[in-house]
């Protein structure tokens, strides 16, 4: 899917349909309402500024939505404590009452990529802003009730953000760990079926094959009897005999040549349980290891691309390519995502590069915040 498929599921998101209904119902009272005298500010004035404020802040928010993860954190925290400024303008500057409501939007905002130190801070900041105002405009018994109010439907809206967002991420790993039992059992069942494989092809050609040659040679040595040299049916059992062995070593050849382990099954096991990003797959007939290893080194390398994409990289996209390019397996893996800058190498990243190396192969990542995340990475055949 294209960029753009990306930003319409995010502006259909139930959560920022909510934001936006919210966003409009407080617009609408600060336009209707009239504004405080602030000092040599008219009323009019002020109702200009709290209007324009909550413009400025709807502004935030949609370039936010439509930068989706691709800002870092910090720039992120920095708009979102714009957007809690203008709020905090809009209560001071509006009769309406309804500025502070916009400041539930804000909490919800800072959940999802703020730590919980720094969100308590500015939960407490922000609120004692909002205390001191209600206090200057309505009295200390006002702003007092009022504070525990809006601090109250702050807070459920921190807990409720919070716990979904928990439980988005329980449901990642849950199905992540579905995901790798899935390709993990494949793995097993096509290494046990490249196992009889072998034994089958070695029993016909160690067993059968000798039974048959010795077959051929009792035909040849009674065709050679005078009584029995024009016998057709000797001819025929031993033109037979010749034609079942030939076609015995064929289908020897051909499960030989089919030797190793299909990974196909594997990894259309490992994207199944995930809505996004949709696979691509391809995998060349030739494109087969010989050990559960290289297998299980190759299959990581798609669960961490799928990961990365499914978590961090906003992708739609993901592109699964696995060749054989002479004595060597060829992985090819990347996604349309915005991949995140790569910085210290985590724990998927160290354990897929170490799994490759034990297997002899190699791997490589780069994060392109055009062309988003890739892996490159190959085995030997043997």
């Amino acid at each position: 899917m294209s960029e753009p498929d990306t930003l319409r599921q995010r502006l259909t998101e139930p959560s920022l349909i909510a934001a936006v209904v919210t966003w409009l119902a407080v617009l609408a009272m600060t336009v209707i309402e009239p504004g405080r005298q602030v000092g040599a500010w008219d009323p009019e004035t002020t109702r200009t500024m709290a209007v324009a404020a909550a413009v400025g802040f709807m502004l935030l928010m949609a370039s936010q939505t439509a930068a989706g993860k691709l800002w870092p954190a910090r720039t992120h925290l920095l708009l979102v404590l714009a957007q809690a400024a203008l709020a905090l303008l809009v209560a001071a500057m509006s009769r309406s009452g309804s500025g502070p409501i916009l400041l539930i939007i804000v909490m919800s905002e800072l959940v999802t990529r703020t730590q919980a130190r720094t969100l308590w801070w500015i939960f407490g900041v922000v609120n004692l802003g909002l205390f001191l105002i209600h206090w200057q405009n309505w009295g200390l018994s006002s702003a007092v009730i009022a504070g525990f109010s809006y601090a109250g439907f702050q807070l459920f809206a921190i807990i409720i953000t919070r716990y979904a967002s928990r439980s988005e991420s329980t449901s990642m790993a849950l199905r992540e760990v579905n995901a790798h039992l899935l390709a993990t059992r494949s793995l097993l069942a096509e290494s046990a079926r490249d196992q009889e494989r072998l034994r089958i092809a070695r029993e016909l050609h160690d067993v059968a094959g000798h039974k048959l040659t010795a077959l051929k040679l009792q035909l040849r040595s009674l065709a050679r009897r005078p009584e029995l040299a024009h016998d057709e049916a000797v001819q025929m059992s031993g033109q037979l005999a010749d034609e079942l062995l030939n076609d015995m070593r064929a289908v020897v050849q051909q499960m030989r040549e089919q030797d190793g382990m299909d990974l196909r099954a594997a990894i259309e096991e490992l994207v199944a349980p995930f809505p996004r990003p949709r696979a691509i797959i391809e995998i060349a007939e030739d494109a087969r290891v010989d050990t559960v290893a290289k297998a299980d080194a190759i299959v990581r390398a798609v669960q961490e691309a799928l990961t990365n994409a499914a978590r961090h990289g906003d992708a739609q996209t993901l592109w699964i390519t696995l060749k054989r390019i002479d004595d060597r397996i060829e992985v090819d893996i990347r996604d349309d995502g915005r991949a995140v800058s790569a910085g210290k190498a985590g724990n998927g990243l160290q354990g897929m590069h170490e799994r490759f190396r034990e297997v002899g192969g190699d791997v490589s990542v780069r994060h392109d915040l055009a062309r988003g995340f890739q892996i490159h990475a190959w085995v030997p055949m043997t």
